[in-house]
């Protein structure tokens, strides 16, 4: 934000006001970041689990099959997708 020379209180307040409201948006804009970030991470350790649950459906009957993993899988990247797309949407 570059200096410069305030005079009246008018363009005190009017300064103050675009300090702040600068400061609220790069916040939300971080905590958006962060949540997107958190949904990424959720989403590996669900692609992690359900790589885990094939390896064990090939060595035990009576585990759920893979295609069904394969859809669970599917089912929460389209939810994390949605939920990416409405943090965006809120911005």
């Amino acid at each position: 934000m570059a200096t410069r020379k305030v005079t009246s209180p008018e363009q005190k307040q009017t300064e103050v006001l675009e300090t702040v409201s600068t400061l609220y948006t790069k916040s939300i804009q971080r905590l958006a970041e962060a949540q997107k970030k958190t949904l990424d991470s959720a989403a590996q350790q669900n692609a992690d689990l359900i790589g885990a649950w094939k390896k064990i459906a090939q060595v035990t009957p009576g585990t759920p099959v893979p295609s069904i993993l394969d859809l669970a899988g599917s089912m929460f990247g389209q939810f994390v997708d949605m939920q990416k797309g409405a943090i965006d949407l809120a911005l």
